[in-house]
């Protein structure tokens, strides 16, 4: 069945976010494409999104990450904690798929040596990243 976004379903949808329906957004979303629950995603704020991909399964949801431009998933990103952060990115097996898949790339092992652009930035700032515990207190 081809998923079609209505305003009806997005107001629907949105009520279940704001109620915290979590069983009418898992079952609205079980047999909708990730591509198609990006589109749906890009009509909430980033703070709404989250809540939703916290509800379904990681795959699906680092597959929707995966598909956002660089630009939005930076901003996307910036309401998610470090570890939440690293459950994504290190789920690489989907994320290089995800890359072969679009860019046609054959892959031996799992490996076929490309690694996206967008993945070593975000790794790079992960690396950077200084947890909330490492940072002295000020007396």
């Amino acid at each position: 069945m081809k998923f079609s976004l209505t305003n009806k379903f997005k107001e629907r949808f949105y009520d279940a976010i704001k109620l915290k329906d979590e069983k009418f957004i898992f079952n609205s979303l079980h047999e909708i494409s990730p591509a198609d629950i990006t589109i749906l995603l890009n009509e909430f704020n980033s703070a709404d999104s989250k809540y939703v991909l916290d509800i379904i399964d990681l795959s699906i949801s680092s597959k929707i990450i995966s598909e956002l431009d660089q630009d939005t998933r930076i901003s996307f990103l910036k309401v998610f904690s470090a570890q939440e952060i690293a459950k994504y990115i290190f789920n690489r097996e989907i994320l290089y798929m995800n890359w072969q898949t679009k860019l046609s790339h054959h892959i031996v092992n799992g490996i076929n040596g490309y690694v996206p652009r967008q993945r070593m930035e975000l790794q790079s700032l992960l690396l950077n990243f200084k947890f909330v515990q490492t940072i002295p207190k000020v007396v």
